[in-house]
């Protein structure tokens, strides 16, 4: 299937961020209580083939409509739990699954790639390989860097399916998400990744804004006093 004009228009409608800690996204639904204020932190080594099937599983019992899907370095996750894994025989067992799931469930993923999975497909797709792996992937797209729009939007689509009732202005304090975009090169998945550490942070603090404070103290754990100029000039 390519991705059509219809879909290409669509694609800020269907981004959601898959990389919501369940545990966040229990906590601004306000099912938390007390004993999970300790540090929840992401340990990828600790994930299986099986824990992903199931967190893919999980994640889209609940979607109704169609989605994006990042694919972006898997090849490092897949060589921190097995650093003599064949990385792309992995990622393609994780699209067979995803396959089964969009036939069973009648729904469609948007595979955002990384550039050497992205390689992999283009040159099958120009006949120049093994044109056995498009048949899990109905769609693919690379993505660029988020601008601004398509960031808020993101961040927008993430906390509605995360079910906060609020605002993006409520959650996060006005020039933040600039300033995080900014310092990330315009990077999705590292933009997702620092919001979704600074929501944790805030709420381990009970704060229920992300604010300059909470943003100086993530890169003060995150880079110490020496970090990428792009954080420092901003605070």
């Amino acid at each position: 299937m390519e991705i059509t004009p219809e879909l290409e228009a669509n694609f800020s409608k269907l981004m959601i961020s898959s990389i919501l800690p369940i545990k966040l996204a229990a906590k601004l639904k306000g099912k938390i209580g007390k004993e999970t204020k300790k540090a929840v932190t992401r340990t990828s080594d600790k994930h299986t083939e099986t824990t992903l099937r199931k967190a893919i599983d999980k994640l889209t019992q609940k979607l109704p409509v169609p989605v994006v899907l990042f694919i972006d370095e898997m090849d490092r996750f897949f060589k921190t739990v097995n650093p003599d894994s064949d990385w792309i025989h992995e990622v393609i067992k994780l699209l067979q699954f995803t396959t089964e799931i969009m036939t069973n469930r009648n729904l469609i993923f948007i595979f955002a790639l990384q550039p050497e999975i992205y390689d992999i497909f283009a040159k099958a797709y120009r006949g120049e390989g093994d044109d056995s792996i498009l048949k899990y992937v109905p769609a693919f797209k690379k993505i660029d860097g988020f601008n601004i729009d398509f960031a808020r939007k993101a961040v927008r689509e993430s906390l509605k399916f995360a079910g906060y009732k609020g605002k993006i202005e409520d959650l996060f304090e006005e020039g933040i998400l600039e300033t995080v975009l900014s310092a990330v090169k315009s990077n999705p998945r590292q933009f997702m990744l620092s919001l979704t550490d600074l929501t944790i942070l805030a709420y381990k603090k009970n704060q229920k804004q992300v604010n300059r404070p909470i943003l100086k103290e993530f890169l003060l754990q995150k880079f110490g006093e020496t970090g990428p100029e792009e954080w420092r000039k901003s605070l």
